[in-house]
C-alpha cells in the first residue's frame, strides 16, 4: 500500500494480523515460500521555497518538514500554508501562517486542519478541521474567533478561493455519488455586514470544478468539467 506504515498478513480464513511496523514509511517488494518478506523504509519531506515581498533572492518559506503552500498573499507579504504527515510535526494536518512584512516571521499555527484559502486583507484562514475534511471554517490570523460555515453534508471539498471583495468564497463541493459542483457563499466577518448565507448557493450548470481564483470584478470563475472542457461561469 502507498505510503503505509504497517505490514500486515492475512490467512486464507480471513484473519489478519500486524508483522511489522516502522516510524516510517513502508514498501512491500516480495515474498518467499518460507514467508520471508523483503521490505524498504524511508521518509519523506517537503520543503518549501520562494520569494516573497522585499526578497533579492529564493528562501526557505516552509517551518518543519512536511510544508506545503495554500496561498500567497497577493503583494507576497504573507503566506498560508500546510504542515503534516511529517517526522517532526504532528501526524495531523496542520494549517500555518507567515508574515514577511515585520521583524518577526516566525510562522504561527492557526489550527489543526487542512488550510484552502487566505482572504485578501489576510485577517482570515479558510480551511477545512477535521477528516474527511467536508467542513468549512474561518480562523482568523490575529485574535479573535472562529467561524464555522453552513455546508450541505458534501462528501467532500476542492480547490477554493475567497473574492476579491473578500466578502464571498468559492469552492467545489463533492456530493455522496462523488458529483463535482460549483458553490459561492456569503460571508459575514463584521457587525453591519450582510450575514452568511444559510446555504452555498451552486452555480453554473453541470458537474463543474473550480479551476482559478474568481476574476479581478468577482463577476466570473474559470471552471471545467471531468472531460477537461473549460468554461466561463457567470456567478449570478
Amino acid at each position: 500500500e502507498t505510503m503505509a506504515r504497517q505490514l500486515y498478513a492475512m490467512d486464507l480464513l480471513g484473519a489478519e494480523r500486524e508483522v511489522y511496523a516502522a516510524a516510517g514509511v513502508i514498501q512491500l517488494h516480495d515474498i518467499d515460500a518460507r514467508g520471508r518478506v523483503l521490505i524498504s523504509t524511508g521518509t519523506s519531506r517537503a520543503r518549501l521555497f520562494g520569494m516573497v515581498a522585499g526578497s533579492q533572492q529564493e528562501r526557505s518559506l516552509g517551518w518543519l518538514d512536511g510544508s506545503n503552500p495554500v496561498a500567497l498573499a497577493a503583494d507576497g507579504s504573507a503566506l498560508l500554508f500546510l504542515e503534516g504527515h511529517g517526522t517532526a510535526a504532528s501526524p495531523e494536518i496542520q494549517t500555518w501562517f507567515r508574515r514577511f512584512d515585520g521583524d518577526d516571521d516566525t510562522p504561527v499555527m492557526l489550527a489543526s486542519g487542512w488550510g484552502r484559502a487566505l482572504s485578501p486583507d489576510k485577517r482570515w484562514a479558510l480551511l477545512s478541521p477535521t477528516p474527511p475534511y467536508n467542513t468549512l471554517r474561518l480562523v482568523p490570523t490575529g485574535a479573535g474567533n472562529s467561524i464555522d460555515l453552513p455546508t450541505p453534508g458534501f462528501r467532500g471539498l476542492s480547490r477554493a478561493h475567497f473574492f476579491p471583495d473578500g466578502a464571498r468564497i468559492t469552492f467545489t463541493g463533492i456530493d455522496h455519488n462523488g458529483g463535482h459542483a460549483l458553490y459561492v457563499q456569503q460571508l459575514s466577518l463584521m457587525p453591519g455586514e450582510q450575514p452568511i448565507d444559510p446555504q452555498p448557493r451552486r452555480v453554473g450548470d453541470g458537474e463543474l470544478m473550480l479551476g482559478a481564483p474568481p476574476s479581478p470584478d468577482g463577476k466570473s470563475l474559470v471552471a471545467w468539467l471531468k472531460d477537461g472542457r473549460k468554461f466561463l461561469v457567470d456567478v449570478e
